[in-house]
């Protein structure tokens, strides 16, 4: 099976589609929590902002991206539109220092 990229949305207290939540999944699983979840973060970053463009593959709403602590190391975030985008710390980070101060 192949790495599907997806969106779910994310909607306001009026039921209405506020941004989507960018996913990368195999399958159930989630990919950015596997043991390549770097390397699936960066894909996935390239075919939103890239392949598919980010604007269409959000319809103009706003895209919530989930990122690695080498993703933040790596600042891969600056590829993602500052006025549409928003960086999600992975669950499974624990907030140190160094976490903290990407943020």
């Amino acid at each position: 099976m192949k790495p599907q990229l997806a969106r779910q949305a994310i909607f306001d207290a009026d039921l209405e589609i506020f941004g989507y939540e960018l996913l990368i999944r195999e399958g159930d699983q989630d990919l950015l929590t596997g043991p390549e979840g770097d390397r699936a973060g960066a894909k996935m970053i390239e075919g939103a902002v890239h392949t598919l463009g980010l604007g269409h593959f959000l319809m103009g709403r706003k895209g919530f991206v989930n990122v690695t602590r080498r993703m933040l190391e790596m600042d891969l975030a600056v590829f993602l539109p500052p006025q549409s985008s928003y960086i999600e710390i992975l669950h499974t980070l624990e907030a140190d220092e160094k976490i903290l101060q990407w943020v």
